[in-house]
């Protein structure tokens, strides 16, 4: 996986991010630069193989993701010397289930150090510890958006690993509650999301679209501008079957749903 990210161009775009209203990109330099400064870091700190990652779905998720690939470490819930946490009430939560570890924030309180100062001054990391050849990129490169947390295995296989591998533009929401308008303002050529999710978005517009308006002039493009996904060359259901409504109906308004299966990477 690390050898994917030396793979693409250095100064193409790879990720962004609205932080406080403002988007914020990351090259694919900046990514490599920065796992390998957080695989450092971890292990001048002696985080060992196991490490604790609760976060949404941002960057600096998929950072700590790859740091502890580089490293060979194991994500985990519990049972680790080493967390990397969103904000001080995620340390909170850590600490009430027993985790008696160094926590590392992403969003850190003001005067104290996070994950940025953490880094930034860190010692090499060892070499990344071997894995299997890693296919060179072959697919088109699309832009995707990623709504889930990396720590769900099935989301990093459904989306990250192919956007790694096919050198992709990755948009990050701000934060959960605002991936709806972020997904619309994005407008991704690529999007993944659970099965369970495609059923709770299908039940919603269900409830708000009489099936007559459907056959109204130009109503199934105005859908699917209103949802972000009028670009949308590649949707992805993962982590379970469809039933067959609501595989019918996003197909209904042009926009036919793939599932995969749990460990599949698509291209």
């Amino acid at each position: 996986m690390i050898g994917l990210l030396r793979a693409h161009p250095p100064a193409a775009p790879a990720m962004w991010h609205r932080s406080r209203g403002q988007w914020r990109g990351w090259r694919w330099q900046d990514v490599l630069a920065d796992v390998t400064a957080l695989a450092g870091a971890l292990h001048a700190h002696g985080a060992g193989n196991r490490l604790i990652l609760l976060s949404e779905s941002r960057p600096e998720a998929l950072i700590a993701v790859l740091a502890a690939h580089w490293l060979g470490a194991e994500l985990v819930t519990a049972d680790a010397t080493h967390a990397i946490a969103d904000t001080a009430a995620d340390a909170d939560l850590l600490r009430a289930a027993g985790h008696t570890g160094t926590i590392t924030l992403i969003d850190p309180p003001p005067g104290e150090t996070g994950l940025a100062a953490f880094i930034a001054n860190a010692p090499a990391p060892p070499p990344p510890v071997p894995s299997t050849p890693e296919p060179t990129p072959a697919a088109p490169a699309l832009h995707g958006f990623c709504q889930s947390p990396l720590r769900d295995p099935a989301e990093f296989r459904a989306n990250i690993l192919p956007f790694l591998r096919d050198g992709g533009t990755l948009t990050f929401p701000e934060r959960p509650d605002t991936v709806a308008a972020d997904l619309r303002e994005a407008r991704p050529e690529r999007f993944s999301a659970t099965s369970a999710q495609w059923h709770a978005l299908h039940e919603t517009l269900a409830r708000r679209i009489p099936p007559a308006r459907l056959t109204w002039p130009f109503a199934a493009t105005r859908i699917r501008r209103q949802l972000g996904l009028d670009r949308a060359r590649l949707l992805l259901a993962h982590g379970g079957p469809l039933a067959p409504a609501p595989t019918a109906f996003f197909a209904a308004i042009g926009l036919p749903l793939t599932e995969i299966a749990a460990d599949a990477i698509p291209r």
